[in-house]
């Protein structure tokens, strides 16, 4: 009878902890949505921790048993955003030379396409200089997409000038895209530009 009533408690237990797993992962999800809301109104440095309390209206405390600080929450926003529009299956073997091929612009394409589709989140980050994280976590997707692509070693061109130049120079094309064209030019018309660039300058 005991190792039935100790067994009851554990169920009991068990579904409390999921309770509180569900009640933890939805706190975790508001915060998240009304962090993105937020970045659709105003750049990311401008935005407060008290911000983000007013917009989930949670309490300052529940805030911080989430995340430590404002960046924690970036990372984790980076995180969910660039490991979706990076994901794995994207570059299927390592055996490409240095020149543009559609494999690669579909790759363009899929990820201005994903970007587009977030643009009034990322428009708080993409324009503001300051936010570092967001600008770091996606140099570095940006630079192992690139290294996985081309084989940096068929060209004569240092390979970190060259990873900097591909890194640097499509980043600012989804700025430009994002700031004042998104309506004039879709994904595909802004790839093609992308990779003319890239055909006239060191691919070739």
């Amino acid at each position: 009878m005991l190792v039935i009533e100790q067994y009851i408690d554990f169920v009991h237990f068990d579904e409390k902890e999921k309770d509180l797993d569900r009640r933890i992962k939805r706190t975790k999800e508001l915060i998240y949505n009304s962090f993105n809301e937020l970045l659709s109104k105003k750049k990311y440095n401008d935005i407060t921790v008290q911000n983000i309390i007013d917009e989930a209206d949670i309490g300052r405390s529940t805030f911080y048993s989430h995340f430590e600080t404002k960046d924690e929450l970036l990372k984790y926003t980076c995180i969910r955003l660039f490991d979706h529009v990076f994901k794995s299956d994207l570059i299927s073997s390592k055996n490409h030379d240095f020149s543009v091929d559609d494999n690669f612009k579909y790759i363009i394409v899929h990820i201005l396409h994903h970007i587009n589709q977030c643009k009034d989140r990322l428009f708080g980050l993409l324009l503001d200089e300051g936010a570092y994280i967001f600008n770091d976590y996606l140099s570095i997707k940006l630079k192992k997409l690139f290294s996985d692509y081309f084989d940096y070693n068929k060209i004569e061109i240092p390979k970190d000038y060259v990873e900097n130049y591909l890194i640097k120079s499509f980043i600012e094309t989804i700025r430009w895209w994002i700031k004042d064209n998104n309506k004039k030019y879709n994904a595909n018309e802004v790839a093609e530009y992308y990779i003319s660039i890239l055909q006239n300058s060191i691919i070739n």
